[in-house]
């Protein structure tokens, strides 16, 4: 009998740092991104800014060689992402497990921000910033293209019944699954299957696929996402 796999749905690069904490884990995965990030390659303008405001790894990745913004205060989801700042350089980092919570952090003070972001984002921090009064100069770094297919290992991985759990770590992910689920009429092999959701919001997208379980992560990160994992393998 073929051991149970995670599919793991993440763009390529945060699938592979994924793949080893649950490799770590004793876990079988199976590598299918439904997001390819598309870097814009845009001119960056960094004159007159007065710190830089990321919400992703990818974002990160537009800054980083702009040493100029090393010394500048440098707003970031997520705590896996600080440290990954701290490590390209950054020397002043403010973090928050969310972008709204984020947001709470950023005094009117701080402005002008550079925002860099991807095309599609999930909450309007720029929009919400503004309405206090802060000032932020947006730019997108990345786009991340959605899939439009399943691949053939997993079609058949969901058609044989052999994935016992799919994390999602954002709510487009989510809504992509959802959305190639129904349109390749997998929906039905899914009874077997556990979703875990990084957040509320990413759960409302999958929410209504016929899971075995839905499991909501007890914060938006890796390692507890991780933990929620091990629940929904038990349960598998």
């Amino acid at each position: 009998m073929n051991k149970k796999l995670i599919l793991l749905t993440r763009p390529e690069a945060g699938a592979q740092s994924f793949a080893r904490l649950l490799d770590e884990r004793g876990y079988a995965t199976l590598s299918e991104p439904l997001l390819t990030i598309a870097p814009t390659h845009a001119v960056l303008n960094t004159e007159g800014v007065r710190g830089t405001l990321l919400t992703s790894r990818h974002a990160l990745s537009a800054v980083t060689p702009h040493r100029e913004l090393h010394d500048l205060r440098c707003y970031i989801v997520g705590e896996a992402s600080a440290e990954a700042a701290r490590t390209a350089g950054f020397t002043r980092i403010t973090h928050a497990p969310t972008a709204r919570a984020l947001a709470e952090t950023i005094a009117p003070g701080s402005a002008p921000l550079l925002y860099a972001r991807g095309k599609h984002v999930s909450f309007p921090l720029a929009q919400t910033l503004a309405k206090r009064g802060i000032e932020v100069r947006e730019h997108i770094a990345y786009e991340a293209r959605a899939a439009k297919h399943f691949s053939a290992a997993a079609r058949a991985a969901i058609t044989e019944e052999r994935i016992a759990v799919i994390p999602f770590f954002s709510a487009r992910a989510g809504a992509i699954f959802a959305a190639l689920i129904e349109r390749e009429e997998l929906t039905a092999h899914l009874r077997t299957a556990s979703a875990i959701a990084i957040s509320a919001a990413a759960a409302r997208t999958i929410q209504n696929l016929p899971w075995k379980n839905c499991i909501i992560s007890s914060k938006p990160d890796a390692l507890h996402l991780a933990a929620a994992i091990d629940k929904g393998m038990r349960k598998s």
